[in-house]
């Protein structure tokens, strides 16, 4: 007997099969295991009936076997079940998803494996779909058996079957040793393997041979209904026809999916046959346009397919047709030295148009370019906009992105680049071939000083600098004495943050967390975090951002101070204020320091209640070393536990095990427990002499919000007690 293997799925109980839509039954010759394998008649199909469920959401694979798989006395209760599936085109044409010695010559395309296994009648399966070179889990089936069969239900939507569609299949029984091959097949009239590893082969549907079996499903298929539709004659109707004669069988459009009419050509009447017009939208030439077949405008811009690739359209040129194409483009944004143009919704204002660079070169067209005179620094918001509307903006991130957002340093012409096809842009300070060219773009002439900063005209071409504008970099020093005119002179920048509320809260704690400033947008936006330090231990944590150089006047852009504990609110993050800003002030020279003033993490200044507000309500503001009321527990450890006036008991010693005793302290939430160490400590003692802080890593140890524990272990005198020196 093959030996059994016990698997841990439970087996179903026996579903019931709704009223069927159609059912097909296939017949197997009985008894033709061969004797090399074994008398096995557990494993022996007698037939399997295929069916569809009235819904077409289910299909049933009943096998019918001449011994039962049920547990002794009955029947032997071991053996898989196994069902190969054609449903497409390709498919595994050697091998299985169980890499069983079985094959199907035409192509597997699923795979259903079951098993019935020893444990209380154990059954369960997993389905497999193909797809070159991997097979690919999709879902368990239904698994079920009784004491004449297994009963296998998967979805028709996992098999990848459809209406009116003709699959071809086949069913095994086999072992649970690899490689255990087909020991019966629906498929073979005779004796499938004479041993167990034996190879079978199912071939295709009709072979004289091991013939895969075919079924149908109910319903009709979508193609019939799809060629109906078009008042074809019947004898136009049939896959293979090409009635419009355009290079594409009717089945071809159908399977294209791209809206394809048969009795036309031109489906779109743009000037392109169908057989041209695939809908990838690549266009590699006028014979593989890309453009869709069912679209005469595929991408929209007013002009047809066939015109923008023969170059009759009214754009003068041949174009991409699947590329909008614009006849103006602008850089919209906030332009400060000319109020006029805008951020405008109805397109009335909205900036300063580009250039085509290339109006005839199918890259070039998508080209444009923009030379503007910058006058204000800092960093400036823009999009680009085709045509003057909206609905045609591109950003960061394409298509209707955010705001570009460029930071100028200097003032003088500055590039914009932009395509329209690919989104890619940039933005440079112009360098111009020489000083002819440098004079004509600023309208001005040789000779002359027009922005009185003892440089002339044709000498700032030299330095690049702007011949309006004295101080180019605009960090207070003039063009003529700065000796980096087109850099902004560098500083420090001191940063400080107060962190002893968060240390009073318990969301900061000082020698194990750290604190960062960490840099957004704007000039800053490229920064990384700058790490903070408390050298003096007073709360206050400081750092330097060294040589940053920007335009005096413009924003150093956006910033938080995060705070490294994990426990802290909002991930660290100062939560509950905008982002921080400052502006860059005139400092008078490079190598100056500009500090910033001391804030309060989160902008939150209130320290919580402590311990006086506590002693003015309850003990007269006496000290936290004093027992006021005369209960022997001090004012301190009240405070700690959260106690009013009057009689307060200490707690008991408990006893768990032999010599192991604990005490436990409620923390009544006056004093975080991160304050463990600063404000309050659990001692020990041999004596009641000398006491010993226990060390907050102590495993004996429990500190939590609500309470302290300690746990004393070993025999002998111990003493433990509460030490609370509140703020």
């Amino acid at each position: 007997m093959k030996p059994r293997i016990a698997l841990l799925l439970a087996c179903s109980p026996l579903i019931g099969i709704s009223a069927a839509q159609t059912t097909q039954s296939y017949t197997d010759t009985t008894g033709d295991i061969d004797p090399g394998v074994g008398t096995l008649p557990h494993l022996d199909i007698t037939s399997v009936d295929v069916t569809v469920d009235v819904t077409a959401t289910f299909i049933t694979f009943r096998i019918n076997l001449d011994g039962s798989p049920l547990d002794s006395p009955n029947g032997t209760n071991w053996g898989k079940y196994l069902v190969a599936i054609r449903s497409g085109a390709g498919g595994a044409t050697a091998g299985n998803a169980w890499t069983r010695p079985i094959n199907f010559a035409a192509g597997m395309t699923h795979w259903i494996g079951t098993w019935a296994d020893a444990g209380g009648d154990t059954c369960g399966g997993g389905t497999s779909s193909y797809t070159a070179p991997t097979w690919n889990g999709v879902s368990g089936p239904t698994v079920t058996k009784d004491a004449t069969g297994i009963t296998i239900v998967e979805t028709v939507a996992n098999l990848a079957l459809g209406p009116g569609e003709v699959f071809s299949f086949d069913v095994y029984t086999s072992g649970g040793g690899n490689p255990d091959s087909a020991v019966d097949a629906l498929s073979a009239s005779a004796a499938s393997i004479t041993g167990w590893a034996g190879p079978y082969t199912t071939n295709a549907v009709g072979a004289g041979t091991n013939a895969a079996r075919q079924f149908t499903m109910p319903g009709i298929s979508p193609f019939t209904t799809w060629v109906g539709g078009f008042g074809l004659a019947p004898a136009d109707q049939d896959p293979g026809d090409d009635p419009d004669l355009d290079g594409l069988t009717n089945q071809q459009e159908f399977d294209a999916d791209l809206d394809l009419n048969p009795n036309s050509d031109d489906t779109d009447a743009d000037n392109l046959t169908d057989n041209l017009e695939d809908g990838t939208m690549v266009y590699n030439g006028p014979s593989d346009p890309g453009t869709f077949p069912a679209i005469a405008d595929s991408d929209g811009d007013g002009h047809t397919d066939g015109d923008e690739v023969n170059g009759t359209s009214s754009l003068g040129f041949v174009s991409d047709p699947t590329v909008r194409n614009f006849a103006t483009m602008t850089v919209a944004g906030s332009f400060p030295a000319n109020p006029g143009e805008h951020w405008a919704a109805d397109g009335s204002s909205i900036g300063t148009d580009m250039t085509r660079t290339v109006d005839v070169d199918l890259t070039g067209q998508f080209s444009w370019t923009l030379d503007y005179h910058v006058t204000a620094l800092g960093t400036k918001a823009h999009k680009f906009v085709g045509d003057h509307n909206w609905n045609n903006s591109w950003g960061t991130g394409g298509a209707g992105g955010t705001d570009v957002n460029f930071t100028y340093v200097a003032s003088g012409f500055h590039r914009w680049s932009f395509n329209s096809k690919t989104t890619a842009f940039s933005l440079a300070r112009v360098s111009f071939p020489d000083q002819a060219a440098f004079l004509t773009a600023y309208g001005l002439s040789a000779g002359a000083d027009e922005d009185l900063d003892g440089i002339n005209n044709e000498a700032e071409f030299a330095l690049m600098t702007d011949p309006r504008n004295s101080d180019t970099d605009g960090d207070g020093l003039n063009d003529l004495a700065d000796g980096t005119p087109l850099a902004p002179a560098a500083r420090d920048i001191v940063f400080s943050v107060n962190m002893n509320v968060q240390t009073a809260l318990g969301n900061f704690i000082p020698g194990v967390d750290t604190v960062v400033v960490d840099f957004f947008n704007g000039l800053a936006g490229p920064l990384g975090d700058l790490a903070l330090s408390d050298g003096n231990n007073d709360g206050i944590w400081t750092g330097t951002l060294t040589a940053f150089s920007g335009p005096v006047g413009t924003s150093f852009g956006t910033y938080k101070f995060r705070n490294s504990n994990p426990s802290a609110p909002a991930t660290g993050y100062e939560g509950s204020i905008n982002d921080r800003e400052f502006n860059l002030v005139d400092l008078e020279g490079a190598g100056t320091t500009q500090t910033l003033a001391t804030v309060f993490f989160d902008n939150n200044s209130t320290m919580p209640p402590g311990y006086s507000s506590w002693a003015g309500l309850n003990v007269g503001g006496a000290a936290s070393n004093v027992d006021t009321d005369l209960d022997g527990v001090t004012n301190g450890v009240e405070y700690f536990m959260n106690s009013a006036a009057g009689f307060t008991a200490n707690p008991p010693v408990v006893v768990t095990a032999g010599p192991t005793r604990s005490v436990t302290w409620p923390n009544g939430g006056n004093i975080p427990s991160a304050a463990y160490g600063t404000q309050f400590v659990v001692q020990t003692s041999p004596n009641l002499a000398t006491w010993t802080n226990v060390d907050g890593s102590d495993v004996n140890l429990a500190n939590s919000a609500g309470s302290v524990t300690y746990t004393i272990t070993g025999a002998g005198k111990q003493f433990v007690r509460l030490a609370v020196t509140p703020n």
